[in-house]
């Protein structure tokens, strides 16, 4: 079976992180996680190529975990697998290894800042830099919405919403 060494995160983000590791021989790449104490509960995502050694005769494991909840603490164990099908877990002595995610912007101010017959302008401030979307819809509960995003990172948000109809009433809510 491979050995696992030099366990590491990086690349933490407020949905995600990327869990690094190497082995003495070529072999697979699989990271388990969960947001409880590891064993109980857990996802895993695989990485279904064999990486190949270095110079250095170590396998170079990376494993991008995303989708994850802004500002929570998760656990997570590594495997790896050679062509043999030898399997090795590194866990960090059963308890697994944690890393926790990210805050995200925090939102404030949010304000329809002009109207007219067809278009409506709203502005927000985040307490950090990130980007910019509104939901709309006629519905209240938000049903067939549509969104309009701008990917630059801005503290100061203004977004105008065009091609809307006169005298109707428009549901919205903002995300960064």
């Amino acid at each position: 079976a491979p050995t696992i060494t030099s366990v590491a995160t990086s690349t933490v983000t407020t949905q995600g992180f990327t869990a690094t590791w190497d082995t003495d021989e070529v072999s697979s790449s699989s990271v388990a996680y969960s947001a409880t104490t590891f064993g109980l509960s857990f996802t895993t995502t695989t990485v279904n190529t064999m990486v190949k050694s270095s110079d250095s005769n170590l396998g170079g494991h990376s494993v991008a975990i995303t989708g994850l909840t802004p500002n929570t603490a998760y656990f997570f164990q590594v495997a790896s697998t050679d062509p043999a099908g030898n399997i090795a877990f590194k866990n960090n002595t059963n308890s697994g290894y944690s890393v926790t995610t990210l805050s995200g912007p925090t939102i404030s101010n949010t304000v329809v800042d002009s109207v007219d017959n067809r278009q409506a302008t709203i502005t927000w401030t985040t307490n950090s830099s990130s980007d910019s979307t509104v939901y709309y819809s006629t519905n209240s509960n938000m049903s067939g919405s549509l969104n309009k995003t701008s990917a630059t990172s801005v503290t100061a948000h203004s977004i105008t919403i065009t091609g809307l109809t006169a005298g109707t009433r428009y549901y919205f809510y903002v995300t960064s």
